[in-house]
Formats: structure tokens, C-alpha cells, sequence
């Protein structure tokens, strides 16, 4: 066991790290394992992050839509409740407007 010992002394940190010394395989190969995985892991963020953009660009323009919609039936709601039948256009004053108004505002729900 001395001789051993006294042998590792002898040679140094070079025998060890020699390419013919399986620490020196052994740290090569974990090294490149090393760069391999984080390579993956890289690419996979990547997809990953491509992926939670298409989403959330999906959920964004749906409810920008949903949004639209929404804005264009309440206009659309308001110009029927104050529509002008084919029978009262010219005789029609602004107290028949402001009657069609309060009913629609009493059956339409305020928003906030």
C-alpha cells in the first residue's frame, strides 16, 4: 500500500490526468454529457417558449375579438331600442327618443 502511495506521489497530477488514466475519461465524458444536455435543455426552452407565445397570442386575439363583439352589440343594442319605425319618422319629436331611451336603459343592465 505505501508503495502505492509513494508511486502516486512520484508521478503526480499528470499520471492521473494522462489519456490513458480513467479519471481522464471519465471527466472528458461527463464534460461532453455536460455540454449535450444543456444544448437540449436550451433548444427545449426555446420550443417551449415558442409555444406559450402561440398561446398566449391565441388567447390574446380571442379575447380582442370576444372584446369587439361584445362593444359592437351594445351599439347595435342602442340604435334598435332608438330606431325610427317606417310609420313615425317625421312625427316623431325627442320625447319619443327619450321614451325609447329609458326603456332601453331599464332593460339593459348597467356594466362596469
Amino acid at each position: 500500500m505505501t508503495q502505492r502511495i509513494s508511486r502516486f506521489r512520484a508521478n503526480g497530477i499528470g499520471a492521473i490526468l494522462s489519456p490513458r488514466s480513467s479519471l481522464f475519461w471519465t471527466v472528458l465524458f461527463s464534460a461532453a454529457a455536460l455540454c449535450i444536455v444543456a444544448f437540449l435543455q436550451y433548444r427545449w426552452t426555446a420550443q417551449l417558449n415558442d409555444a406559450h407565445e402561440v398561446r398566449i397570442g391565441s388567447n390574446l386575439q380571442s379575447r380582442m375579438m370576444d372584446w369587439h363583439l361584445d362593444l359592437y352589440r351594445e351599439f347595435a343594442a342602442i340604435c334598435v331600442a332608438l330606431q325610427v319605425g317606417p310609420d313615425s319618422g317625421a312625427q316623431d319629436g325627442w320625447n319619443a327618443y327619450a321614451q325609447r331611451y329609458a326603456e332601453w336603459s331599464r332593460a339593459t343592465p348597467p356594466r362596469i
